[in-house]
């Protein structure tokens, strides 16, 4: 039987009693229009009627049973890798992008013993605006070492742009 069938099933098992005998609902045991706690005590079989299959307010659980046993302890000499060690920010010169087709590039580079593991820019200053602006930024990337950050712009607009490179570093390992 399919789960529809079994719950047809048990809905035909309490309602055909209640129209035998001209029963309202209230006789039914709980009430179905509110689902009220002050129901009778429902058998297992019933317990689950409702179409959500939570059991009904009124079910009774028996005592909670004995704790399991322990588990066996894990290895005292096992320690995970070390996280990242030296993390610093640091900034290269700003970039200055002059208004009217013009290419700019620059960076900032990591300090000795560093490698970069991200980097970016700044928009400081320059009057762009959507209308105005076809300023590009075609290269962001670490450079060939992995001691830098490495940026590349282009500016189709008017106006001048300054942009501030960032390396983001941490111990070589």
């Amino acid at each position: 039987m399919n789960q529809k069938q079994n719950m047809l099933r048990d809905l035909t098992e309490v309602l055909t009693p209640v129209q035998k005998t001209q029963t309202t609902s209230s006789a039914l045991p709980y009430n179905w229009q509110n689902s009220d706690a002050t129901a009778q005590t429902l058998s297992t079989r019933h317990a689950l009627l409702a179409s959500d299959g939570e059991p009904r307010q009124s079910q009774v659980a028996g005592p909670p049973g004995p704790a399991g046993p322990a588990g066996p302890a894990g290895a005292a000499d096992r320690v995970g890798p070390a996280g990242v060690s030296g993390y610093e920010v640091v900034t290269g010169p700003d970039i200055t992008v002059r208004g009217g087709v013009n290419v700019a590039s620059g960076g900032a580079l990591c300090p000795a013993g560093t490698v970069v593991i991200s980097g970016g820019y700044q928009l400081l200053s320059g009057g762009i605006s959507a209308e105005d602006s076809v300023v590009s930024n075609v290269t962001s990337a670490p450079n060939a070492t992995n001691t830098g950050w490495n940026l590349l712009f282009f500016n189709n607009s008017q106006f001048t742009a300054v942009f501030r490179p960032f390396a983001i570093c941490a111990n070589a390992s």
